[in-house]
């Protein structure tokens, strides 16, 4: 070989120089020299801003801190208190004067929606169309004004006061001929509307409003007070503008009567007769299917009696367009389906077939895993209301239905508990009620218990249920299920009733700490009438999910918290990942359990994760049958989590399961006194005691490993001796695949050819091909090498080919096959390289010093052994040229 030559730095930046400042190395294991590998530590949940943002089951978010807090923020998870609600807060402002009752109530993210409805006494009230909407400010519950100017108003809208818009109903045919004496009547207001949102897509302000039924003042009819079946969609969009449907587009706008009361006469064909005072409720099941419901109801209609029914209708709501479709046959035009009445058990003394109306439908959903798949479910709870026209008798009871994911049929129960027993509101029969699920809990808020006008509560009374929907008592030994309507200090400060109950998402700036009392939602109400009978613009507002919420005379024995959904990709500035997915290396968690008086009380953790090419992170991201990952981070004892700091390395517990990840989602389990061997709750201590979560951190990592290979190598020439083509190209690809694969860790590496020479008149040359990694070479040049090519990181993209072809550099100055060119200088054409007649021996080389640490099958085919017969021998290509001009044919490649 030649005699080395002093590198010429003027000229270029050395081989060597390049090594120094691009590339940080360290020892790996085995004394090999590798990239650093990088850990990301993530803090997924820390503050009650955090917390706030997932979902409660019989927990709730809590200022409380690490004690010492070091780097733990005022935040945590804990069982939700069981016992009278605090005070609810009034709103300094109201709705547009003098308020509104009879109407209808939505809510879409962060706006709130009064729908029609009527203004004054109940005994000289006036119908309205008007929908009052306004902007809540999550992170306190009270509605912001709208800064609105005449210019900026969306279309159709106009400015009720400072803080509430209005955007009427249009006139629609809200009676048919049939109804009005050969009359089509077409109106806008009307009163006693049942109301709903679907927000979508979900946790946007976007999505559709639905006001079904109501009574309207048709004068020019022979019954002035009717109720219509008119039902009117509003698509709201994201600058707040809400559009109506116009009522020309066929029946399916119309909502359906069944027939009276189910039994005996009158008949009543085909006519529509509306419905007023009826509950409605929209579910999204977790088949993605969105379900509108509309429960009973009173129908007032010419040359008939009063009359009420206990029917259910249910309809599929088009997610795209919000227009209902039946939901079988997808249908438009005929959307409704029928499904089981609502089981009302007669009241004592009452004869006859008990209907229902002036009641109110909850919604609610739990969430489990079975056998380590998450399954959601959903239900909707009846409670309140007349049962006859003459609300002379009234439900005292609470009914339940669990709804099927897939068709939206409903299964009734009338007693909706272990014990097999009718459930009452604390033994009150109420009417005009507002209620309203969440968090595993119903709601009953306000009502009156008398048919005067001039009556009305101030309580709220609360049940829980657990994850079958059964409803809990208040005490082991009680058969009470609500609690709060004796209440010393009733969470309302005014009575109320026929309100209307909607709930905010609260949300709290990142760089605030919450308030002590936060909660992770607001339930607003708006307006109703109050205990004389007029109509009331109050709007208050409760903070739930919160410790705050109630007095913690005793706890939740159990409950669940699920997280928001986590985009953990590493960022495209810092990912060698294709797709930025993570490597999920550890899970840490802090948590608080005092174990001095129920022993056995515990908190698990479990995670599920999900690799997708896109940036979608939702429930719908993940598989139906995507499993959860318990963790245990006390092995020595039965117990899953410590009081303290817990920290599980997923390597350790699951060996070598890859846990990459480009979405995550955690659960917290936690038990006031845990579970016995057969998984049934061991009965607490200590009924006011609960384990915390104070925050949650995961480690992450860059998924995949480089393996560099050589994918082709050849040298060709002509049949003339000509050089005809130099054609090199490597790729990055582990042998588990692309989604193993990683883009390297340096910033460079070269690739080098050695080349080996010997004159015409002599043997072919011999190429000593150095085995890799090369070590202890002292000035880092490869010395069978005299042209190298640099490498940098964004060209290893996984399974793509990188072609070597051109851009080389030479490495050495003045080398005998290049005496005209120093060290360092670019290669024009690699025909300069083969230019001198003789013989030639050539083979590639990638990352002869190991700067990139691979995975896979590592060094063992970077010098093209994969290419081979034997597939451990390096790969060389043998020519031999005459002269400048001419070429003998390439030798057979050994």
């Amino acid at each position: 070989m030649h005699k080395r030559s002093s590198v010429r730095r003027t000229r270029a930046v050395s081989y060597a120089t390049l090594m120094i400042i691009m590339l940080v190395v360290v020892l790996l294991p085995g004394g090999q020299v590798g990239a650093a590998v990088t850990i990301f530590t993530e803090m997924l949940d820390n503050s009650q801003g955090d917390f706030a943002r997932g979902t409660v089951q019989r927990t709730s978010i809590s200022a409380d801190v690490q004690s010492p807090p070091g780097t733990d923020k005022e935040g945590a998870v804990l069982l939700t208190p069981i016992g009278l609600l605090n005070k609810w807060s009034r709103d300094s402002q109201t709705l547009p004067n003098p308020g509104v009752q009879g109407h209808g109530v939505a809510a879409l993210g962060n706006r709130i929606y009064t729908l029609a409805g009527s203004q004054g006494s109940l005994q000289a009230s006036t119908t309205i169309s008007s929908t009052f909407w306004a902007t809540v400010d999550q992170a306190n519950g009270f509605v912001v004004a709208h800064s609105y100017t005449e210019e900026t108003l969306p279309e159709g809208a106009t400015s009720a006061n400072d803080f509430f818009l209005d955007d009427p109903l249009p006139p629609a045919v809200i009676l048919t001929a049939d109804e009005c004496g050969g009359r089509v009547q077409t109106l806008a207001p009307r009163s006693n509307v049942a109301a709903a949102a679907l927000e979508v897509p979900a946790g946007s302000n976007t999505g559709y409003l639905y006001a079904i039924g109501g009574i309207v003042r048709a004068t020019q009819c022979s019954q002035s007070n009717l109720t219509t079946p008119l039902v009117q969609i509003g698509t709201v969009t994201a600058d707040g503008n809400l559009t109506w449907t116009a009522n020309d587009e066929g029946v399916g706008f119309m909502l359906p009567s069944p027939p009276i009361v189910d039994e005996g006469p009158p008949t009543i064909g085909d006519r529509k007769l509306g419905v007023a005072d009826a509950a409605a409720v929209i579910v999204r099941t977790s088949s993605d299917n969105a379900f509108l419901y509309v429960t009973g109801g009173l129908m007032v209609a010419t040359n008939l009696p009063d009359l009420t029914t206990a029917a259910v209708f249910y309809a599929k709501i088009d997610q795209t367009t919000g227009r209902l479709r039946h939901p079988t046959t997808n249908a438009t035009d005929d959307p409704w389906v029928r499904t089981g009445n609502i089981p009302v058990v007669p009241p004592s003394g009452f004869a006859g077939t008990p209907a229902l109306f002036d009641h109110s439908a909850m919604a609610s959903r739990i969430t489990v895993v079975e056998d380590g798949v998450t399954v959601a479910r959903d239900a909707i709870f009846i409670a309140g209301g007349y049962v006859n026209p003459a609300r002379t008798f009234r439900n005292e009871y609470v009914y339940r239905a669990s709804v099927d994911p897939d068709t939206g049929e409903l299964t009734w129960n009338q007693r909706p508990n272990l014990a097999n027993r009718l459930v009452n509101t604390e033994g009150v029969a109420r009417t005009g009620l507002s209620g309203f699920a969440y968090n595993n809990r119903l709601y009953v808020v306000g009502g009156t218990t008398t048919s005067a006008t001039n009556s009305a509560l101030d309580s709220i009374t609360s049940a829980i249920h657990d994850d079958l929907f059964d409803l809990q008592t208040i005490t082991e030994e009680s058969t009470e299920y609500f609690i709060g309507n004796n209440n010393p200090a009733n969470p309302l400060l005014d009575p109320l009733a026929n309100a209307g109950i909607v709930i905010v998402p609260a949300r709290y700036p990142e760089d605030v700490q919450a308030p002590a009392g936060a909660g992770t939602a607001w339930a607003i109400s708006l307006g109703g009438r109050d205990r004389s009978g007029n109509t009331s613009g109050v709007l208050w507002r409760g903070s739930i999910g919160g410790l705050a919420e109630a007095n913690a005379t005793r706890r939740s024995v159990e409950g669940s918290y699920y997280s928001r959904f986590f985009d953990i990709r590493i960022d495209s500035d810092e990912s060698t990942a294709a797709d930025g997915a993570a490597r999920v290396l550890a899970l840490n968690w802090t948590t608080a359990i005092d174990r001095s008086r129920n022993p056995t009380a515990d908190l698990i953790i479990e995670f599920r994760r999900v690799r997708r090419a896109d940036a979608r992170c939702d429930e719908g991201a993940f598989p139906a049958n995507t499993p959860w990952v318990q963790l245990d981070s006390d092995r020595s004892s039965a117990f899953f989590s410590q009081s303290g700091n817990n920290r599980v390395e997923l390597k350790e517990v699951f060996g070598e399961e890859k846990f990459n990840a480009t979405c995550f989602q955690y659960r917290a389990l936690l038990t006031q006194n845990g579970r016995n061997a057969e998984g049934g709750l061991i009965p607490p201590i200590d009924i006011t005691e609960t384990p915390k979560l104070l925050n949650i951190s995961v480690e992450k990592t860059i998924p995949g490993e480089p393996d560099l290979w050589i994918e082709r190598f050849d040298v060709t020439v002509t049949q003339r001796g000509r050089f005809d083509s130099f054609d090199l190209a490597m790729k990055n690809l582990h042998p588990d695949g692309r989604s193993e694969t990683a883009l390297v860790g340096a910033d460079l590496f070269p690739v080098v050819l050695c080349v080996a020479y010997s004159e015409l008149e002599q043997p072919e040359p011999e190429l000593e091909i150095p085995t890799l990694p090369i070590e202890n070479d002292d000035d880092n040049r490869v010395d069978c090498a005299p042209v190298y090519h640099w490498v940098n990181r964004p060209q290893t993209t996984p399974d793509v080919t990188l072609a070597l072809n051109t851009g080389w550099y030479t490495n050495y100055n003045a080398h005998p096959l290049l005496p005209e060119l120093g060290q360092d200088q670019p290669l024009t054409d690699l025909h300069t390289l083969f230019a001198t007649p003789g013989h030639y021996a050539v083979a590639a080389l990638i990352d002869p010093f190991n700067l990139v640490a691979e995975g896979g099958l590592g060094k063992t085919n970077n010098r093209g052994e994969n290419l081979t017969e034997s597939a451990t021998t390096p790969l060389i290509r043998r020519f031999t040229i005459l002269s400048i001009n001419r070429l003998y044919l390439p030798t057979l490649v050994r």
